[in-house]
């Protein structure tokens, strides 16, 4: 739950930073390449249309940084599934309640690019 609240404080400050005055699906993409690329992540947006965009990341620096540790590489798949994509989800949710997340596959659960398609109701 702490992380959740880390992660909701973090897209505040990231929105004001940015000096975004909205919660669109563009605002969200904007604050969430802005901060992957500050981290390191490696991705790929496909902007479908105004509600719908698909982002697949092919690089994750927390997975890495767990990779490099062989004393975690077993809490990869329990991070990935149970803690990532619930902060996500949740916070996601939170910056506008008609962004929907779907996510198929997970780069900690084995498959080679974690996906997260959004769409707006």
């Amino acid at each position: 739950i702490v992380w959740i609240r880390l992660f909701k404080i973090i897209i505040r400050r990231l929105k004001r930073y940015l000096n975004i005055q909205t919660n669109t699906l563009k605002d969200l993409i904007e604050i969430l390449t802005f901060r992957w690329s500050i981290e390191g992540w490696k991705y790929v947006v496909n902007r479908i249309s105004e509600s719908e965009v698909i982002i697949d990341v092919n690089e994750c620096p927390y997975k890495a940084s767990m990779e490099r540790n062989e004393e975690r590489h077993d809490k990869i798949p329990l991070i990935c599934k149970n803690m990532c994509n619930i902060i996500y989800k949740t916070t996601f949710e939170d910056f506008n309640p008609e962004i929907k997340l779907s996510r198929q596959t997970f780069m900690g659960l084995g498959d080679n690019v974690c996906n997260f398609h959004f769409t707006v109701s």
